[in-house]
């Protein structure tokens, strides 16, 4: 009863803590999450259309991700769900990072289950899920201001979701959990890619070991293996033929610059092998992290841990790191954060036993401070606070007010603006939909093209980088921003 109550005190901190991060910062983050937020914004009223730009009114590289119209860089899933958010709630920062929040505090339910369906201990499956209570990486994913954000945490989600389905499906072995597991490996992939379904390399080894023994008893019933992996085929795949017959020429770049993230280096973020071990402090917390390998030997060998458990948490883990570390190329520090519920239920289950070696005091009193001290050491106060350098964030701030502004400083009749910061015009496109923005000024044909039309296009003030050429000056239907405080 007393780790009953405790879960719920943990899953309200869960939810307030995820509540505080989506409002934290009233501004788009840079990179991943000003597009994912733009193109959801545009989702909603075309969800199948899933696009940067609504009106160029220059020609654009297809193959520009940051920068194209049609945007499929990354899966649907996650798009979807930021859309409804703000179709509910008005479009607004906090309203487009909600499902990340949510997500986020059902997490922490599904690695209680998980780890008690695996481990019959529940002290141990509290303190795994009061470790991903405070996760201060997955905090940062939330509220934007890690890379990948609410891709990685919608992902990471779905394939969660996907084992402790395949946890429940041990537990009853019938059709209709076998195809739970197939629509959350099929929705992870929704959200990513093919590692979404990670699930099934456990699944298929206690599959075919089962075989190999000729066991009476099942661990996992052929039928029902293949009932799972065709329903999540069957989630994801209506998309994959979907855009290559819509938008064939961007389904194509997508696919071979996906491809390309095995072999080589994209877009700079490269590392050695030992790239994601050396991440292992971000992930887990100074502390915690030196628990990861002990825990993972003490999960592999315990007499008390079924077999079942091991491989279905021990192969992933182990697979996720061999794979990001050693065979693709391209480095990014989300790709193995996948793994870190299963290594998380390691250490709870490490903790406890640990906890019961101690003689001499109260083993709740222990217990209670050790959920503080987990509490502390994973969520990381400083780095939780931390809001970035000063004069940066108040930068940041100072823009996305003069964003939202726009509409009341741009005649009706202006529906393109330039000479925006760097990857800003995101920004001012989710703030301002009937606008279609640019970091850069554009050429003496570009504009005279525009002229022909007799297109009015509104420009920001010179700074530092971003001076206005002349010929841009003479055009006949430019419109000064009257802004000052506008600097990059």
């Amino acid at each position: 009863m007393r780790e009953h109550a405790l879960l719920i005190v943990i899953v309200l901190i869960a939810l307030g803590l995820r509540l505080y991060m989506i409002q934290a910062d009233p501004f788009l983050h840079d990179w991943d999450e000003r597009f994912h937020a733009l193109v959801a914004r545009n989702m909603m009223d075309r969800p199948f259309y899933p696009v940067l730009y609504k009106n160029p009114v220059i020609p654009f590289d297809p193959s520009a991700w940051c920068c194209n119209q049609v945007w499929l860089h990354k899966q649907p899933l996650f798009l979807w769900q930021m859309a409804l958010s703000m179709r509910i709630f008005c479009v607004s920062e906090w309203a487009l990072r909600l499902p990340s929040a949510i997500m986020g505090t059902l997490s922490v339910l599904l690695v209680y289950r998980l780890s008690w369906l695996l481990t019959r201990e529940k002290r141990a499956a509290v303190i795994a899920a009061l470790i991903i209570c405070c996760s201060c990486y997955q905090l940062g994913q939330i509220s934007g201001r890690e890379g990948m954000d609410h891709n990685d945490v919608a992902f990471c989600f779905y394939v969660l979701a996907s084992f402790w389905a395949a946890a429940e499906y041990r537990e009853k072995p019938v059709l209709s959990r076998a195809l739970m597991i197939g629509v959350f490996a099929g929705a992870a992939v929704l959200n990513k890619w093919l590692t979404g379904l990670l699930v099934f390399l456990p699944l298929g080894i206690c599959w075919l070991t089962d075989l190999c023994r000729r066991k009476s008893m099942k661990r996992i019933h052929t039928g029902h293996f293949f009932a799972a992996l065709i329903t999540g085929i069957l989630v994801f795949l209506p998309w994959q033929l979907y855009i290559w017959h819509r938008f064939p020429t961007e389904a194509r770049i997508e696919f071979d610059l996906n491809t390309r993230h095995l072999f080589s280096v994209v877009e700079g973020h490269e590392g050695d092998p030992g790239y994601y071990l050396s991440h292992f402090n971000q992930y887990f917390g100074d502390i915690i992290e030196i628990l990861v390998v002990p825990a993972l030997l003490l999960f592999s060998i315990s007499r008390r841990v079924p077999s079942f458990a091991k491989v279905l948490l021990v192969a992933p883990v182990l697979f996720a790191f061999c794979f990001f570390s050693f065979v693709v190329q391209t480095k990014v520090t989300g790709f193995f954060f996948v793994a870190y519920p299963f290594v998380i239920v390691m250490i709870g289950l490490l903790l406890h036993e640990l906890l019961r070696l101690v003689p001499g005091i109260s083993q709740p009193l222990l217990y209670g401070l050790l959920c503080i001290a987990l509490a502390y050491w994973s969520l990381n106060p400083q780095r939780i606070c931390d809001q970035g350098h000063t004069r940066d964030r108040e930068q940041k701030i100072r823009n996305a007010a003069l964003y939202k502004s726009l509409h009341r400083l741009l005649p009706r009749d202006i529906n393109v603006l330039c000479n925006v910061d760097l990857i800003d015009h995101a920004n001012v496109m989710f703030y301002n939909p009937r606008l279609s923005a640019y970091n850069f000024c554009f050429n003496e044909e570009e504009m005279k093209s525009l002229v022909r039309k007799k297109v009015g296009v509104a420009i920001l003030p010179d700074r530092p980088g971003y001076n206005i050429p002349d010929y841009v000056r003479r055009y006949p239907y430019v419109y000064m921003v009257p802004v000052s405080a506008y600097t990059p």
